[in-house]
């Protein structure tokens, strides 16, 4: 109703809802029985029954406040007063005289900030309190104050509360501090606050930024590749092995010598000459190589990661400069990129990489030392879909690693060995 209602007779609401935004100050009480009396407008003294609800407030100004012409009591323990947070808001109601209180608080919050809000003014309310006040939104906690006169709210961000698993738990306590704090969020972040469940999970999952944990996860990866490449010796004309050569590891030759006594004396007696020694000159030579993998990394559902796979690719060309038969320095530039993604399509990346490293091997008979130095610059994109909308980040990241391999050689056959190594 929005007019004045002159009738001086009691209103009582059996059920369903009064909104007065005009006057019924005229009446001699409201009872609600059953139902809900909300509204902007006046009434007179009012008493709120077993089931009844008092909600300030109308469909148009939620926020609103009711004002009643007389007393306030809630006369039984079951009868409940909703209040409406929105944004920095609250219903409320103004009591001329005193108020009793019982029963519950309501709490339906719609974006609220945390603070602490009037909800209820009046000349005294006698001692008396509320039960207590439950949140509609668990994404809020709410607590009662009181003085003399008034009754206080204090509503506080909790987003998600339990059940979430340590990623979403993060996120949740960055946006419920932020809200604490003061800080009006972005509508897109705000709307967080009216999800609940696995909605809410699924776009905590979304936002928690893991997509970008990919990066350095692929980057590791290329480096690796890149450094193992140094030190291949399997690329043709390093290391001792002919160009178009397949022989084994050329880190460490085959021991000389390998023939028995009696048969190298018959190829002596036949050549009938020395072998010739070999001569060495320090020389440059060149090289390049492709190179790249895919890997398939398992998430922990008890952390809140989720499987990720990743794929490099790239090229690298170099020089090495033989100081000896047994000692090779160098060094590489490669180019490359790498591409990953995440599970449940929460997220996408890729990286274009430039590399560059040092690397040296030298060899004492059959054990060999090498290692390698690396730096690399990488521009990364990252995509993902969260809580409706298209998210891309671009950064840049630098990667520095290194290689130290060592190993030994142990001749099965003339033309077979076994060479264990180690490296960090």
């Amino acid at each position: 109703m929005t007019n004045t209602q002159s009738v001086t007779t009691p209103w009582t609401i059996f059920s369903g809802l009064l909104i007065v935004n005009g006057s019924l100050a005229n009446a001699t009480s409201v009872t609600v029985s059953s139902g809900t009396l909300g509204g902007t407008g006046t009434v007179s003294t009012t008493n709120v029954n077993a089931g009844g609800t008092l909600a300030p407030g109308n469909p148009t100004n939620s926020t609103g406040a009711l004002n009643i012409a007389g007393s306030l009591t809630f006369a039984s323990a079951s009868a409940f007063y909703l209040v409406n947070v929105v944004g920095a808001s609250a219903s409320s109601t103004n009591v001329t005289g005193t108020a009793t209180l019982a029963g519950n608080v309501q709490v339906a919050s719609t974006n609220p900030k945390a603070g602490t809000y009037d909800i209820l003014h009046s000349a005294g309310l006698g001692g008396t309190t509320f039960a207590g006040a439950t949140s509609l939104n668990p994404n809020f906690a709410v607590s009662l104050g009181y003085t003399a006169t008034d009754v206080f709210l204090t509503v506080k961000a909790q987003l998600g509360g339990n059940g979430l698993n340590p990623n979403q738990q993060g996120l949740s306590g960055v946006l419920s501090g932020a809200v604490n704090g003061g800080t009006t969020l972005p509508p897109g972040l705000s709307n967080l606050f009216g999800l609940t469940g696995p909605a809410l999970t699924n776009a905590l999952s979304q936002l928690n930024g893991e997509a970008a944990t990919g990066a350095e996860h692929s980057a590791f990866q290329l480096m690796n590749e890149f450094l193992v490449l140094m030190l291949d010796p399997f690329v043709d004309g390093r290391f001792g092995v002919a160009p178009g050569g397949a022989g084994a590891i050329g880190f460490a030759p085959d021991q000389e010598g390998a023939l028995p006594p009696d048969i190298a004396l018959a190829y002596a007696s036949i050549l009938n000459k020395a072998p010739a020694r070999p001569s060495f000159d320090q020389r440059w030579t060149a090289w390049g190589a492709a190179f790249g993998g895919s890997s398939n990394t398992s998430g922990n559902p008890t952390a809140g990661t989720n499987n990720l796979t990743a794929s490099t690719a790239g090229y690298a060309a170099g020089m090495d400069r033989h100081l000896s038969p047994d000692t090779v320095v160098g060094f590489a530039l490669a180019g490359g990129g790498t591409n990953w993604g995440l599970a449940n399509s929460l997220g996408t990346g890729r990286s274009d990489a430039f590399q560059v490293g040092v690397h040296g091997v030298t060899r004492a008979g059959p054990a060999y030392l090498g290692g390698a130095l690396a730096f690399a610059n990488h521009w990364f994109t990252t995509n993902r879909t969260a809580v409706g909308d298209q998210l891309t980040a671009n950064f840049v990241g630098q990667s520095y690693a290194a290689r130290v391999e060592g190993g030994y050689r142990y001749a099965v056959l003339p033309t077979l060995g076994v060479t264990p190594y180690a490296a960090v």
